[in-house]
C-alpha cells in the first residue's frame, strides 16, 4: 500500500503534510482494518477469549473482580439525617427531610421539639410530599379550581410557631407556583406543643385565603417573636407570609405581606393590610424589567432579606418585620399576576401569560436615579415612620426598610445580618437610631458584606455595614472593611462568593486554590487589630486530621488550621437549613 499523496484520493485535510512522492509499504496486518470480514471478527473473537481466559487463571485478577461487583451491588447506606432549626427564630421546632421507601420516593418532612431539659422529643412526620394538598384545574372548567393532591413540592417553610406550614407546587411544568398554607393539627397560634402533623393525622385544614397562584418558589415567614408569644396585630404581631409575584415576563417584581389567620378570620382581606381582592399588601415593587427580586430570612429570624439582581448589579435591601406594618393595597397597586386568593373551588386571578415578544423586545427603563428619600437620615426617618419610600422604578412600603447598598453599575453583593451583641459595637451604635442605649442594653447589629468592590476585586472583599447606618440610609458610603486584602499567600488564592452569620461568628462561603471552601472570620479583641479569615480543613471536620475527629472539629469550629495539601471540597448549607446550636427549651 501507499503512504502519501495519491492522485485522486482525499486522504488528509491537509493535504500538504502528506508525503509527496509516496512509499510503498507491505502490511501484512492491514486487512484487520475491515470489521465486516468474517475472518477479522474471528480473530477478534479468538483474542478476547484468550484475554478472559488467562484473567480466569489469575487468582488475584478473581478477587479484584469480585471486590469490585460487591461494591457495585451493595446497597448505599442512607444519608445521615440533618436537622435544621431549632433556635428562637424557628420557635425552637428542629426540621428534618428525608425519603422513606414505604411512602414513595418524594421526601418526608419531619420536625421534632427540644423539652424543658434539652432532650430531644420524638419525631413527627408534618408532611408526606408524596400527595400533598394542591389547588388545581378543572379538566371541565378551565376557569374552576378544586382542592386536589400532586406528587412533590418546590420550597417549603413552616412557621415557627409550628401552627402553620407554607409550601409552593408547580402543577403545569410552566414555573408558575401555587402557594398553599396549611393549619397543622395538634398545635396552635400560641406556639402549643401538640405532636400532631399533616402527613400523619390526614386532616391538615387549608386555610382558604391564602391560595394564591402566579407566585414565585421561595417564602418567608416573618412575627417569630410575637408569633412564640401568642400576640397578634400590626408590624410583628401575629404571623406574617411573605411572598413574591410575577409580572408577565415571568419575573419576580413584587414583594406581598399576608396574614393568613387574620384574612381567613376577616374574611374580606382586611387583616392583610387591607388588600380589596383579598391578597397580600404589596410592599414593595421594582418595574425595571433588569432586575429580579428574590428574598430569604436572617438568621436571627428578626429580618427579611430582599436581594435585587441584574447581570451586572445588586441591590439589598432589609425589613425589620417588627417595624413593617400595613403597606398599600394590593387592589390599588396589582396589575399584574398572584394578586387575588382564592379558596378551593374558586376561580383565583389568573396570571397573563408569558410573552417572549415582550421578554425580547421590551425597551428596558432608564437607570432609576437615586430619590429624594434615600439621602442620608431621610430614608432611615422615613422608614421607621412607615411612609412610602419611591424612586423612578419602584417603591417600599410599610416602614422598617433599611438599604445595604443601592444599585450601581458593576456591583455586585451578597448580605448577610448579624443580630446585636453584647458588649460589641459592629458600629453606628444603638441599633434603629444614633446613641443611646437599647432596653436590652445590646449595641446595634450589622450587615456583613461579599462584594465584587465595584469591579475592582473582583475575587471578592469582606465589609460589614451597621445596622445604623442602614436604617439612617447611608447605604455603601458607610461600608468598612472588616479584613486585610493584602495578606500573604491569599491574593490570586481565595475567592469570596457568600456570606453567612452566625450568634458567635461570620462563615464566608468560597473557593481557596480552586476547591470550593468555608472561611470563618477571626475577629481580634483590639480595634486596631484586623480580623482575619481562616479556611475550615474538611479533612479535619471528617477525622483526618492528628488530634482524631474531636479535637479536628474543635480546632477547624476555632478557625485556626490552614489549607492543607489534598483539601477536600467544603460547603455551606442554605442559610435556611443551619442548625441552632444550642436550642431553646420549649414553652
Amino acid at each position: 500500500m501507499l503512504y502519501g499523496r495519491e492522485d485522486g484520493l482525499s486522504k488528509s485535510s491537509e493535504p500538504e503534510l502528506l508525503l509527496d512522492p509516496p512509499i510503498a509499504l507491505q502490511d501484512e496486518l492491514f486487512h484487520l482494518r475491515d470489521k465486516t470480514r468474517a475472518d477479522t471478527l474471528a480473530h477478534i473473537h479468538n483474542e478476547n477469549a484468550y484475554a478472559a481466559a488467562a484473567e480466569e487463571r489469575s487468582p488475584g485478577w478473581r478477587r479484584h473482580r469480585e471486590r469490585v461487583l460487591q461494591r457495585l451491588m451493595a446497597p448505599s447506606p442512607p444519608p445521615p439525617t440533618l436537622w435544621y432549626g431549632g433556635g428562637a427564630a424557628t420557635g425552637g421546632w428542629e426540621h428534618c427531610r428525608r425519603i422513606d421507601a414505604a411512602r414513595g420516593p418524594y421526601p418526608v418532612f419531619c420536625r421534632r421539639r427540644y423539652s424543658a431539659g434539652g432532650v430531644a422529643e420524638s419525631e413527627h412526620v408534618l408532611l408526606d410530599t408524596n400527595a400533598v394538598p394542591a389547588l388545581l384545574a378543572s379538566e371541565y372548567q378551565p376557569d374552576a379550581r378544586f382542592l386536589g393532591s400532586v406528587r412533590g413540592l418546590s420550597f417549603f417553610a413552616p412557621s415557627p410557631s409550628g401552627a402553620l406550614l407554607a409550601y409552593t407546587v408547580d402543577t403545569t411544568g410552566e414555573e408558575n407556583f401555587t402557594l398553599m398554607v396549611l393549619r397543622v393539627p395538634g398545635t396552635s397560634q400560641e406556639g402549643g406543643t401538640g405532636g400532631g402533623a399533616a402527613g400523619e393525622a390526614g386532616a391538615a385544614h387549608v386555610v382558604q385565603a391564602a391560595t394564591v397562584e402566579g407566585v414565585d418558589a421561595e417564602l418567608v415567614w416573618g412575627g417569630a417573636a410575637a408569633a412564640a408569644g401568642g400576640g397578634s396585630g400590626e408590624g410583628g404581631g401575629g404571623e406574617a407570609l411573605y411572598y413574591l409575584t410575577m409580572d408577565d415576563t415571568g419575573r419576580p417584581f413584587r414583594l406581598h405581606r399576608h396574614m393568613p389567620l387574620e384574612a381567613e378570620g376577616g374574611g374580606s382581606g382586611a387583616g392583610a393590610g387591607g388588600s380589596g381582592g383579598g391578597g397580600g399588601a404589596v410592599i414593595f415593587e421594582e418595574r425595571d424589567r433588569r432586575f429580579r427580586l428574590s428574598l430569604s430570612r436572617s438568621a436571627d429570624g428578626s429580618r427579611l432579606l430582599l436581594l435585587l439582581r441584574s447581570r451586572d448589579a445588586t441591590e439589598v435591601w432589609g425589613l425589620r418585620f417588627e417595624r413593617n406594618t400595613a403597606g398599600p393595597a394590593a387592589a390599588a397597586a396589582a396589575t399584574g399576576a398572584g394578586a387575588g386568593m382564592a379558596a378551593p373551588g374558586m376561580a383565583p386571578a389568573k396570571r397573563p401569560a408569558k410573552s417572549k415578544s415582550k421578554r425580547a423586545g421590551a425597551k428596558a427603563p432608564k437607570r432609576p436615579k437615586q430619590a429624594r428619600g434615600f439621602a442620608a437620615g431621610a430614608a432611615g426617618a422615613a422608614g421607621a415612620a412607615g411612609a412610602r419610600l419611591e424612586w423612578e422604578s419602584g417603591f417600599a412600603a410599610g416602614g422598617g426598610w433599611e438599604c445595604v447598598g443601592r444599585r450601581e453599575a458593576g456591583l455586585s453583593y451578597r448580605a448577610a445580618y448579624r443580630a446585636p451583641r453584647r458588649g460589641r459595637d459592629d458600629g453606628g451604635g444603638v441599633e434603629g437610631g444614633g446613641g443611646g442605649g437599647g432596653a436590652s442594653g445590646e449595641v446595634g447589629g450589622a450587615y456583613y458584606i461579599v462584594s465584587n468592590d465595584g469591579g475592582v476585586n473582583p475575587e471578592g472583599a469582606l465589609s460589614v455595614l451597621s445596622a445604623a447606618a442602614a436604617a439612617r440610609g447611608e447605604g455603601r458610603a458607610a461600608w468598612r472593611p472588616v479584613c486585610d486584602e493584602g495578606e500573604a499567600g491569599v491574593q490570586g488564592e481565595r475567592t469570596l462568593l457568600e456570606v453567612q452569620c452566625f450568634e458567635d461568628c461570620v462563615v464566608v462561603a468560597g473557593r481557596q486554590s480552586g476547591a470550593a471552601a468555608v472561611f470563618v472570620l477571626e475577629e481580634q479583641e483590639r480595634e486596631a487589630e484586623k480580623a482575619r479569615l481562616r479556611v475550615v480543613d474538611a479533612a479535619a471536620l471528617r477525622g483526618g486530621g492528628a488530634g482524631g475527629a474531636g479535637s479536628g472539629e474543635r480546632v477547624a469550629a476555632e478557625g485556626a488550621l490552614a489549607l492543607g495539601e489534598g483539601q477536600w471540597s467544603l460547603e455551606l448549607c442554605a442559610a435556611r437549613e443551619q442548625r441552632c446550636a444550642t436550642p431553646p427549651a420549649a414553652p
